[in-house]
């Protein structure tokens, strides 16, 4: 357990508040068609700077109950979601900010693009080993989701497919794509 915050801390920070931000892009996709959410829309992060708001006697503790809490914000609005049939809509909208993510980056080869999925990708504590590669090479790279790392998830399915649309738009422009080969995991192809 950390005593102090250090790089690490900041980077998980920045994750959590990247998934507060789609939870907030559902959030307006389902007010736009008039669904209900008040019943959890008090569930957010504080706000300010991280060194500001921490409570530094507890940081692991602190950011893992910030993970918690945005994530099951998540689940809820994917609940709505498909309450409200609004599947499609909602793998649109995150394939968008996908796509707005990456605007500024170049990516070469497949690991290049995996290594900048993890700066907006939240699964879990670092010490949880939320991602786990299974093959790697320029062309082709295989990661596996330990999905018990998102236990508050209530339909993990439908999570992951929202996660594919997301990383489908974060790769558009480099020539690349991504597809689910298995329930938790992703496979990342350079186009030739």
């Amino acid at each position: 357990m950390s005593t102090f915050l250090s790089k690490i801390h900041f980077q998980l920070y920045e994750k959590i508040k990247y998934q507060e931000h789609l939870n907030d892009i559902l959030s307006k996709l389902l007010l736009q068609k008039d669904v209900n959410i008040d019943s959890f829309e008090d569930i957010v992060l504080p706000k300010g700077n991280l060194e500001d708001v921490i409570d530094h006697e507890q940081i692991h503790g602190w950011l893992q109950m910030q993970i918690k809490m945005v994530e099951h914000r998540y689940s809820l609005l994917l609940d709505r979601v498909q309450e409200a049939k609004l599947d499609n809509s909602a793998m649109n909208v995150l394939r968008q900010e996908g796509t707005h993510a990456s605007k500024n980056l170049a990516m070469q080869n497949t690991l290049e693009a995996f290594q900048h999925l993890q700066i907006y990708l939240l699964n879990g504590m670092p010490c949880d080993r939320g991602i786990t590669l299974l093959q790697k090479d320029e062309h082709m790279l295989v990661f596996q989701c330990n999905l018990n790392v998102h236990e508050t998830i209530t339909d993990i399915a439908f999570y992951m497919k929202l996660r594919l649309a997301w990383i489908q738009g974060f790769l558009q422009s480099e020539n690349m794509n991504a597809s689910l080969i298995n329930q938790d995991s992703i496979a990342i192809i350079k186009e030739k």
